[in-house]
């Protein structure tokens, strides 16, 4: 078991606009990502608990089932990612989206994925409606050419 803890008034990170790329998340923000990340990938995170601590106020604290492997390469997570429905989107470094779902996957990079048994376990990657990103590159298709 994992267990991690937000601080300083830091949420993680989330993306609302794509030329601005990762900015902090607000409380909201970060629960709605790991209930995203649980349901499109498997349960392994929950939020134990919200408290306030001195110096630090809010924070949230989180459980994350321990995942033990290597980081794939870049080929299982385009594998992986595919085999989820998703399409990369090659304007945006490790982005990944699915207008079907409307979401977008953020920073499924590497480092943010286990191998396990052959297979790429993100742990750490930030869904987020395509809804909510106000300049989402619509029209694009996965190789980045307009779509017809």
């Amino acid at each position: 078991m994992v267990r991690k803890v937000t601080y300083g008034g830091s949420f993680g990170r989330t993306v609302r606009s794509v030329l601005r790329g990762l900015v902090p998340a607000t409380p909201l923000e970060y629960l709605d990502r790991w209930t995203r990340h649980n349901e499109l990938f498997g349960n392994i995170t929950r939020i134990s608990g919200v408290t306030m601590l001195a110096g630090d106020g809010l924070v949230i604290l989180t459980e994350q089932d321990a995942l033990y492997g290597q980081f794939p390469p870049v080929q299982s997570v385009e594998g992986f990612m595919q085999a989820m429905g998703f399409s990369a989107q090659r304007q945006l470094a490790f982005t990944w989206y699915d207008p079907a779902r409307d979401l977008a996957v953020f920073d499924a990079r590497p480092g943010n994925f286990i191998l396990v048994e052959d297979t790429a376990v993100p742990f750490d990657v930030i869904p987020v409606p395509l809804s909510e990103v106000v300049d989402w590159p619509n029209g694009y298709d996965g190789d980045g050419r307009r779509g017809g």
